[in-house]
């Protein structure tokens, strides 16, 4: 094992950093994950595709 030294200041700044780090990584997992959910019509959009209940609703239209 080998043991390393270093001066106090440069251990308050490392600490300092690691635990912004920590916060940080605190601060993501509160985030809800219901708002990054998307709905069946969001979906279609961002795919630029039409739902298959619009595709239903023409074929009884056609019928």
């Amino acid at each position: 094992m080998k043991i390393i030294t270093i001066e106090e200041e440069a251990w308050k700044q490392l600490n300092n950093r690691i635990n912004a780090i920590a916060d940080y990584l605190k601060r993501q997992e509160e985030n809800s994950y219901d708002e990054l959910w998307l709905n069946n019509h969001e979906v279609c959009q961002y795919l630029r595709i039409r739902s298959m209940n619009y595709i239903f609703d023409l074929s009884i239209i056609c019928l």
